[in-house]
């Protein structure tokens, strides 16, 4: 995994720990954290796992029995769908051009250069509108949990 890649999934994952209106300073905030990192390498091991079916077994061995969870309850699910719905209307609120480049990256999964080349701007542009996208993300999230 690139850095680039890695600090995405780092802010997905503290971006899902806020919106799960979880307590930054509680005790348990640690462990939540890294339930919702594990969950997100799981996540992307298995996606690489479809894109390159040779990703070697030896590390699935290792580290994919550490990564399993329970499925979840019928409660968590309507709770998912009800947050999907709710950020899928943020990003629908972005200006056109920041969430473009937002799709393109979460959804798509381009990286930053190659989003850059396709719409003609820079790379630092296309972070800047990344930024601006977690940011108001971040924001509506601090503001449902009041």
């Amino acid at each position: 995994m690139n850095e680039e890649r890695a600090e995405e999934l780092a802010q997905d994952c503290i971006l899902r720990f806020l919106k799960g209106g979880y307590d930054p300073s509680s005790t348990e905030a640690r462990p939540i954290i890294f339930g919702i990192a594990r969950n997100m390498l799981s996540d992307e091991i298995g996606r690489r796992r479809r894109d390159n079916e040779h990703l070697a077994p030896a590390i699935e061995d290792d580290v994919l029995p550490e990564l399993a969870c329970s499925a979840p309850t019928q409660d968590r699910i309507v709770e998912s769908r009800t947050e999907l719905a709710r950020v899928s209307a943020i990003i629908e609120q972005l200006p056109e051009r920041t969430r473009v480049i937002f799709l393109l990256s979460r959804m798509h999964g381009l990286k930053h250069a190659e989003i850059a080349a396709e719409l003609g701007i820079s790379k630092s542009a296309v972070e800047k509108h990344i930024m601006e996208a977690v940011s108001r993300l971040l924001r509506a999230s601090k503001r449902s949990l009041r």
